[in-house]
């Protein structure tokens, strides 16, 4: 089964990543699997993935079910390289070439950088910092 989880962040972006090897560690908060009055709710706690990792944010009206290409109002990185999730620091880190596109605050992105890594904070004023080396930054 491909890895894959989907978020939001704190001003209702969809967040959503997908590669084809890896493992993502989950906590489940709320309600037990299997009960019917409570669904579960899970919180990514790590993991790593590999080959073809895609992530990609939007409006949750621009996904379309079961396409994973860019679709329009979405930005989405491509990684060349394995990423690491780790929820205790809040980052996203990869050593390797990325490729991103699509719309960033109706701006149109055409970006390509190494070395990734972007933090989140748990304020509802900031929602992620990211920062792309040597080839350029954001």
């Amino acid at each position: 089964m491909e890895p894959r989880a989907s978020w939001y962040t704190n001003d209702g972006t969809l967040m959503r990543i997908s590669a084809e090897t890896g493992q993502i560690t989950v906590d489940t908060l709320g309600g037990k699997l299997g009960e019917s009055d409570k669904k579960p709710s899970f919180q990514i706690k790590g993991g790593w993935l590999s080959k073809s990792v895609v992530l990609t944010l939007g409006p949750q009206d621009s996904y379309v079910a079961g396409l994973t290409t860019l679709q329009p109002r979405q930005l989405q990185v491509q990684f060349e390289k394995d990423i690491e999730l780790n929820y205790t620091e809040h980052t996203l880190e990869s050593q390797g070439k990325l490729r991103i596109r699509g719309v960033l605050n109706t701006q149109e992105v055409e970006f390509d950088g190494q070395d990734l890594v972007c933090s989140s904070t748990r304020n509802r004023s900031e929602s992620s910092i990211c920062g792309c080396s040597p080839m350029g930054r954001w």
